[in-house]
């Protein structure tokens, strides 16, 4: 799932590249540390709204959806909140930090958490089609 998801936002990321070599005369109107701004503000946007609300709204990204996963809330029968989706996306970045020892860790404990799982307090578990 998380290759897949990497290649979904490459794409969306390959395509603002392309826009903006396409208005050009924009980008050079606008001072660097403007553009920087702006590019910050488009890459957050992007990541929040796949990380965040499109997963709050179906239990999973496209490509857990593609390997029939989904996130669910480690306590039982508890939907889960805004905050924990948020949470586990932060959670991303000390995974990354620790060389993708975060993202690892799933494959060493029981349950089969990651660190961001762990966070957020969520587990992606596997559904039967």
């Amino acid at each position: 799932g998380f290759l897949l998801d990497y290649l979904v936002l490459g794409l969306a990321f390959l395509l603002r590249t392309w826009g903006l070599r396409q208005n050009i005369e924009l980008d050079q109107a606008l001072p660097p540390v403007v553009q920087q701004i702006l590019s910050f503000i488009f890459s957050t946007s992007i990541l929040y709204g796949y990380y965040v609300v499109w997963q709050s709204r179906t239990g999973a990204t496209w490509g857990k959806s593609l390997l029939g996963l989904r996130v669910v809330s480690s306590e039982a029968g508890v939907v889960l909140s805004r905050r924990q989706w948020v949470l586990r996306w932060l959670g991303y970045t000390p995974s990354y930090l620790l060389m993708g020892g975060g993202f690892f860790m799933a494959y060493f404990n029981r349950e089969g958490t990651a660190l961001h799982d762990l966070i957020a307090k969520t587990r992606v578990i596997y559904e039967r089609r």
